[in-house]
C-alpha cells in the first residue's frame, strides 16, 4: 500500500484499536519510519498513542459479537476502576476466549498448573484494557451488576453470552414413565438471573428462580419441553454458535 492511500481517520482507527506502528506497518506493509513519519505529519498526539496502546474501545453495543462479549463479561468476568478486564475458563472451554480475543485483539495465555487442594486446574485467561464497558456493566462486582438494556434484535446474543459463561445443559431418563427428563439452568447472582428472566418473558418463555442451596447465588431453571424448545430457538439463531 502506497502512503498516500492511507488517510488520517483509518491511522486513527487503527491506533485507538491499540495497534502499534510495528502493527500497523506489517498489515499495511510499509515501514516502521513511515507509520511514524505519517503520525508526525498527521499531528496524531504520539502521547495519546502510548495511551491507547492498550485499549479497545465500545462506544456502543451494535454487533452481536459485542453483545455476546457483554454476556460473558457480566458472569465470567471481572474488571478494575483502570478499566482492565480479565476473563478466566477452564481450558476446555478455550474456544470461547479464541472467539473473544478475535474480537477485542487480544492474546488467550494457557495455564496448565494443577494444584487441587487450592481448586487450581488448566485454564485459559484474556486480559484486556476496555474502555465504556462501564456503560453497560456498572460494577466489577458480579454480585452488584444488572443485565443491561441492548437493542432487541441482539438481546439473545446477550443472553447466549450469559449461558456459556454460567449455564448448564442437564437430562436424564425417568425410567419409571420411559421418557427423558431435560433442564435448562443458570447459576448466577440474583440480579444477574432476574434480567434474563425479564427478557424471557418478553419471548413468553417460562422460568422459575430458586436460590441454590449452601450458596450465595441463585438458579433460572427451565423445565418445560415447550419453553426449552424456544429458549434454543432464541439462543442458536443465524448459525451465531461458538
Amino acid at each position: 500500500m502506497n502512503r498516500v492511500d492511507i488517510d488520517k481517520e483509518y491511522l486513527i482507527k487503527l491506533l485507538n484499536k491499540g495497534y502499534s506502528y510495528n502493527k500497523i506497518a506489517k498489515l499495511l506493509n510499509i515501514g516502521y519510519g513511515t507509520v511514524k513519519n505519517l503520525c508526525v505529519k498527521y499531528e496524531i498526539d504520539t502521547l495519546n498513542r502510548c495511551k491507547n496502546k492498550e485499549r479497545f474501545i465500545i462506544n456502543k453495543i451494535d454487533s452481536k459479537e459485542l453483545a455476546y462479549l457483554i454476556g460473558i463479561i457480566l458472569t465470567d468476568g471481572y474488571y478494575n476502576k483502570n478499566h482492565k478486564m480479565c476473563i478466566n475458563v477452564k481450558l476446555e472451554d478455550k474456544e470461547i476466549l479464541d472467539f473473544i480475543a478475535s474480537i477485542i485483539d487480544a492474546k488467550v495465555t494457557i495455564f496448565n498448573d494443577t494444584i487441587k487442594n487450592k481448586h487450581i486446574f488448566p485454564r485459559a485467561r484474556l486480559t484486556r484494557r476496555i474502555d465504556g464497558l462501564d456503560t453497560y456493566i456498572k460494577s466489577g462486582c458480579k454480585e452488584e451488576r444488572n443485565v443491561p438494556i441492548l437493542n432487541k434484535n441482539l438481546e439473545n446474543y446477550m443472553l447466549l453470552g450469559i449461558f456459556d459463561g454460567d449455564g448448564c445443559i442437564t437430562w436424564g431418563v425417568r425410567k419409571d414413565r420411559n421418557r427423558i427428563w431435560h433442564k435448562f439452568n443458570i447459576t448466577s447472582s440474583y440480579n444477574i438471573v432476574l434480567g434474563v428472566q425479564n427478557i424471557l418473558n418478553k419471548y413468553n418463555i417460562s422460568s422459575s428462580i430458586r436460590p441454590k442451596k449452601n450458596c450465595n447465588c441463585y438458579v433460572l431453571e427451565i423445565c418445560n419441553k415447550k419453553d426449552i424448545l424456544k429458549i434454543y430457538d432464541l439462543l442458536y439463531v443465524n448459525n451465531f454458535v461458538i
